[in-house]
């Protein structure tokens, strides 16, 4: 099986809203950094199984490492619901594909941007919503997106983060798991975090996405933004669409795991302004 397709298959998906007055915040930015120019790098792996119980072969594992990266690039003043508020634009890049001499092999659809002007109002730094730490939405006034060397404007609304940007979802419930301190290692040193766990199953007629997620949260005073690492495992199911909910059987699975590796000041958009 092309290797290109399965990847693009797990990132199939991507999804622009374009209602603000529904949107909600989201789980990678859940702090803006006092100062623009400020950066974090995460980096991690992902693995999808397609079963396939049928096959002599049996089932096909594909293993990719990721790049994930979040900037400030940049402020201004923007009008947000009939008023003129300070809005941050922030620049967040994925890169998925196989290690190369010269970093990650991406392909065609391994590599993509967006540069979006936020409401910094929008960006909430804690538990929100009836004691639901905020996941799945980024509200934007408006943005650009470059994929395959094109860029595109995006339209004013809501920005979701699942699943092409990351596997993290909007989540019902959300459960502080472990100590209140939670030690995280990472190559600059250990930094404290409080961790949550959710799961979120969504459901169709003939297919069930159950979405299954850890995340380490710090303050935001050491790595930009907030979130500091994340582990998401996504299993996909089918079945025929007069078949009970018992017909489901297992189609993919996901594993998504991302640690901050490095941060620091003065970032400079990959997205021209203009």
């Amino acid at each position: 099986m092309n290797r290109n397709r399965i990847l693009a298959l797990s990132l199939a998906g991507f999804v622009i809203l374009a209602s603000v007055g529904s949107a909600k915040a989201q789980g990678l930015i859940l702090n803006l950094p006092k100062k623009d120019g400020a950066w974090v790098r995460y980096e991690g792996t992902v693995k999808q199984v397609e079963f396939r119980p049928d096959a002599a072969e049996g089932d096909i594992t594909m293993e990719w490492i990721q790049q994930l990266t979040i900037k400030s690039v940049g402020s201004e003043t923007a009008t947000f619901r009939g008023k003129q508020i300070p809005c941050r634009w922030i620049e967040i890049k994925i890169v998925t594909g196989k290690p190369s001499e010269s970093g990650i092999e991406s392909g065609p659809v391994g590599e993509r941007i967006y540069r979006v002007l936020v409401p910094e109002e929008r960006v909430i730094g804690g538990l929100a919503d009836g004691g639901k730490i905020p996941f799945s939405f980024l509200d934007i006034i408006k943005g650009f997106r470059k994929m395959g060397g094109q860029v595109t404007p995006v339209p004013a609304g809501a920005l979701q983060v699942f699943p092409l940007i990351a596997p993290v979802m909007h989540y019902e419930a959300v459960e502080v798991a472990g100590t209140e301190n939670e030690d995280v290692p990472l190559p600059g040193g250990a930094v404290k975090t409080k961790k949550f766990k959710a799961k979120r199953s969504i459901e169709s007629a003939t297919e069930r996405t159950v979405n299954e997620s850890e995340l380490w949260r710090g303050d935001g005073n050491t790595v930009p933004f907030g979130l500091v690492r994340w582990t998401v495992k996504s299993l996909l199911e089918r079945k025929d669409s007069t078949a009970t909910r018992q017909g489901y059987k297992p189609l993919t699975q996901t594993t998504v795991e991302m640690t901050a590796h490095e941060w620091g000041t003065g970032a400079k958009s990959d997205v021209p302004s203009n």
